[in-house]
């Protein structure tokens, strides 16, 4: 009894907790409570202990302002008086700090009764209900229980019937809670009859997606109820017409699941079912590939029990009905058109393979010759070789295309290959070269039969093929064209260049009657000569100085002037008794200066072969072209005309001219030489004019005179 006492004593001063020392607290309550004033230790034992309640210090400042107006009364002691008010102060701060909290607790009432207002209209706004309806508590209590997707019973819901407000939101609402509800409840209990109802709520609530997704595995034959069971079929064959595409037959619900069943299950079709589909207006572009996807799949599977390429067949058909003609055509790629027994399928598998193959070989054979066409075809595609009466039919049939004839050539190409790694017989290299060659691969041909040689190769058709492509690469490589028809003779010349070895007089007329000397040309083979018969003076023990002669002007043809004047330097001229021999040596050593630009070395080496012989004309050649490179015109012509009167001809001055117009690379000194020449004789030196800066026209390249003509064949005579 006097525990219970305490605790009203501390629940009605606000005292939830107290410190270790309660019977001092209690003490001090009990004070209060009978009006006695506390003492000082009392109050600093409060404070310490923050035993601090608004109601307790209230009824403490309460006492004390009393205890002071009495005392004030009895003595009149201002002092008294000055207590009590510091006590009322200290009362009306407490009072004025419950106001403010009292006023703030009210203001949050006020807040919290505006948002349920709020919350109140915009459920009524959006239930549809009107605020004064939803003024009744019940109806607002069952409002805010949709609105937080807690379930209604059957009682709630024909109260609002009943009141006239079950909207359709809120009727919505209802669906879409049980509709998870019964979800959630299937998950846990796993029971079909929970999943059946969430997919009957989803598709009342409006959402098909969910209801569809619920009740795609369900079986309407197994539930007993037979609302559940017609719900059930319906939902079903709602999700599956708009899988397959076709409109909804309500009205034959029964007669279409089965079927549609079939097909979700990759279920084989009777063809009444076919046949039903077709009537009613339900054969689905959908409905037709699950079908022939289906048939495929079968009639694969019994290819693979039974091996019986008709099977392969019939999938290929479906497949091809389906719109894969590519799985149809690889699907039989490799079935013997004459195995099967059935003319039907037999003509199916030509039309795919002649619609496969025509368009992937860009040809077009006549119609009824499908047949054969696909055959050779096929042998292109396996990579056999075509017979000749294939090639011919082909072309008779005008279905040789580039594509045709290129595998064609491939698949020959590779068999001579493979041959030549048998018997290592070259023709078969060039065999396969000819193929590679007719494809368009001149290089590969080129590459493959390089080694080979041409005389160890027993046709004379093989040996000019691979003379024919050899000569292209050398056509290119010396600045040439191969003249056609002299192919042979071209390649036996081009060979001996390529392999260093000297042309014969025959060979150099041949390249000169056929306009061949180019550049590269030229230099190689005046290139081999310098060598040869620089060889020939440096290896004799009695030195033949004419072999010196003709491989300084060579090595000067071949413009390397220097190797003609380390060859010339330093003879012995006193042994050398035969003037006309020291002329041909000084002037073929002073064009080797004029070649290297030391004109006045040049100058004095033509100057001493004059004197040593005077009936030669090189020597004043030599000098005019001296005197023109040194812009002495007149004197150059004074030398020339000297020359011709000693046995040079028109032809050899103008090669003389021609070198040095070629020599000078500044513009204004050739046009100074071309001019004077125009003036001299205008008609004669016609052709200065193409060396004109801006003339158009190309200076037609001069062909060396041939070795009958060639000083290199008159030193020779003089050996």
């Amino acid at each position: 009894m006097q525990h219970d006492h305490k605790n009203q004593l501390r629940k009605k001063y606000g005292i939830d907790e107290l410190p270790s020392s309660q019977c001092e607290v209690d003490a001090i309550l009990t004070a209060l409570e009978q009006h006695e004033r506390l003492t000082e230790q009392d109050v600093h034992f409060l404070q310490k202990h923050k035993v601090l309640s608004e109601v307790l210090w209230i009824k403490y400042h309460e006492i004390e302002a009393n205890f002071y107006r009495s005392e004030y009364q009895k003595e009149n002691n201002l002092y008294h008086l000055l207590q009590e008010i510091d006590h009322l102060e200290a009362l009306e701060k407490l009072h004025f700090t419950i106001v403010n909290r009292l006023r703030q607790k009210i203001k949050q009432y006020w807040e919290i009764i505006e948002i349920q207002e709020t919350k109140r209209k915009q459920r009524c706004q959006k239930y549809g209900i009107s605020e004064a309806a939803a003024s009744q508590h019940e109806i607002d209590t069952l409002l805010a229980k949709l609105d937080e997707e807690a379930r209604l019973t059957t009682p709630e819901i024909e109260y609002l019937k009943q009141h006239n407000s079950w909207t359709p939101r809120m009727q919505k609402d209802y669906y879409l809670i049980e509709a998870r509800h019964y979800e959630l409840q299937y998950q846990q209990s796993g029971e079909e009859i929970d999943l059946a109802k969430a997919a009957i709520y989803w598709h009342d609530s409006g959402d098909f997606q969910a209801a569809w997704k619920c009740a795609k595995h369900l079986d309407p034959d197994r539930f007993s109820e037979d609302g559940i069971k017609s719900r059930v079929l319906s939902i079903r064959c709602q999700q599956l017409s708009g899988e397959y595409a076709i409109s909804y037959l309500k009205e034959r619900e029964k007669q279409i699941f089965p079927i549609l069943r079939k097909l979700e299950q990759r279920t084989r079709l009777a063809d009444r079912d076919v046949q039903w589909l077709k009537q009613h207006n339900a054969w689905s572009l959908l409905i037709q590939n699950a079908y022939h996807d289906i048939e495929a799949a079968y009639y694969e599977s019994q290819y693979q029990h039974d091996h019986d390429p008709a099977n392969l067949v019939q999938a290929a058909m479906h497949y091809q009905e389906k719109g894969n003609a590519r799985k149809a055509f690889q699907l039989t790629k490799q079935v013997d058109i004459d195995a099967l027994p059935d003319e039907k399928l037999k003509m199916f598998l030509i039309g795919i393979r002649y619609e496969r193959l025509s368009r992937k070989w860009n040809v077009f054979c006549p119609k009824g010759a499908e047949k054969t066409f696909c055959l050779i075809m096929q042998k292109l595609e396996q990579r056999i070789r075509l017979a000749d009466a294939d090639m011919q039919w082909l072309l008779q049939h005008n279905s040789r295309t580039s594509l045709i004839q290129n595998a064609y050539h491939d698949i020959e190409a590779a068999y001579y290959e493979s041959q030549y790694q048998h018997d290592h017989d070259p023709a078969n290299l060039v065999q396969a070269a000819m193929h590679y060659q007719e494809r368009g691969d001149a290089l590969k041909a080129f590459q493959l039969t390089e080694q080979v040689d041409i005389d160890a190769l027993p046709d004379d058709k093989l040996k000019m093929f691979l003379i024919s492509l050899r000569c292209v690469p050398l056509s290119k490589k010396w600045g040439v064209a191969c003249p056609k028809g002299a192919e042979k003779e071209f390649y036996l010349i081009i060979q001996k260049l390529e392999q260093r070895t000297r042309l014969t007089a025959q060979n150099y007329t041949w390249l000169h009657e056929k306009r061949l000397l180019s550049p590269s040309i030229l230099k190689t083979y005046h290139e081999i000569e310098a060598t040869w018969y620089e060889t020939q003076f440096r290896q004799q023990k009695k030195k033949n100085y004419w072999n010196a002669v003709n491989a300084s002007s060579h090595w000067r043809g071949a413009e390397e002037p220097e190797k003609a004047l380390e060859l010339t330097a330093n003879l012995p001229f006193e042994e050398i008794k035969e003037n006309k021999l020291k002329s041909a040596l000084l002037t073929t050593r002073g064009g080797a200066f004029r070649d290297i630009g030391s004109l006045k070395e040049a100058e004095e080496c033509a100057d001493q072969a004059r004197e040593f012989n005077p009936e030669s004309y090189q020597p004043y050649t030599l000098k005019g072209a001296i005197c023109y490179d040194l812009k002495k015109f007149i004197d150059g012509d004074y030398w020339f005309e000297e020359a011709i009167k000693r046995g040079a001809t028109p032809r050899d001055v103008d090669a003389e001219l021609r070198s040095v117009i070629k020599r000078i690379t500044n513009d204004e000194e050739r046009e100074s030489i071309i001019t004077h020449l125009l003036k001299k004789d205008p008609n004669r030196y016609a052709w200065a004019k193409k060396f004109r800066k801006n003339s158009s026209a190309k200076e037609p390249k001069q062909q060396p005179a041939s070795p009958a003509k060639n000083k290199a064949q008159k030193a020779t005579t003089k050996k």
